[in-house]
């Protein structure tokens, strides 16, 4: 398809009938009827999966342990089934968290998709990929941070010293994926579908997300405990 047209729609349009076809007709019909209620749901959705990957597909990244050693998490896993080592509570807070901001994503986009519309399709293009990375991109990691923080127990100290370690790595390694994912959603997907292509790559990242939490929830600790000692300063995550 020419840029103008998107990937999703002309599939749906080409194979109507598979079902493929069927399941991407029904959702932009949904997305049509009740654009916050299909957006909140598939973003649910979305953050639903990507807890669900980071808990039980790859424990021994994203489980917090309160041991820093990636060796002992491993062994332990080890010991442990996969609903032993499952926390239905923190897929809970990682699926309000996504709910919550859901909607106000939803407008984010469809904002950026209704401006910044020049003659040229590359200055288009890249005005709305820099206005993601530079306004959208540092919001929604201090949000996500924050509240995977507040809602776990941390306090605001805590949650601080969190956001010092999470945010500068986040955002240099957002800079290298999501640029091209986000050009290539602006010029090729359909607004109804942007969520769905978008919760793709997204499962790996908010699996990456959740790790970095981890780390720094670690390094936290690591920083008391040292205040508690007096010892000395704790090295930073490699980005």
């Amino acid at each position: 398809p020419s840029p103008s047209t998107s990937v999703l729609s002309h599939g749906r349009r080409s194979h109507p009938d598979i079902p493929l076809g069927r399941a991407l007709s029904w959702y932009g019909d949904k997305q049509k009827k009740r654009p916050y209620w299909t957006q909140f749901f598939s973003t649910v959705v979305i953050f639903l999966f990507s807890d669900l990957s980071a808990q039980l597909l790859v424990p021994w990244v994203t489980q917090d342990n309160n041991n820093d050693s990636q060796d002992d998490a491993e062994t332990q896993e080890e010991k442990l089934g996969i609903l032993d080592r499952y926390d239905p509570l923190r897929t809970l807070r990682h699926v309000s968290i996504g709910g919550f901001v859901a909607i106000p994503s939803y407008t984010w986009f469809m904002f950026v998709h209704n401006n910044f519309n020049y003659a040229s399709k590359f200055l288009s293009i890249t005005t709305k990929v820099v206005l993601s990375q530079v306004i959208y991109a540092p919001l929604f990691n201090v949000y996500f941070f924050s509240a995977q923080s507040l809602l776990s127990g941390a306090s605001w100290s805590e949650t601080l010293q969190r956001l010092q370690v999470t945010l500068p790595v986040s955002i240099v390694n957002s800079a290298k994926i999501w640029p091209a994912v986000s050009a290539f959603m602006f010029l090729y997907i359909d607004p109804a579908f942007r969520a769905i292509f978008a919760g793709v790559i997204a499962l790996g990242w908010q699996t990456y997300l959740s790790w970095l939490n981890q780390i720094a929830a670690r390094e936290v600790r690591a920083r008391e405990k040292q205040k508690e000692v007096g010892a000395g300063p704790v090295g930073k995550v490699a980005v």
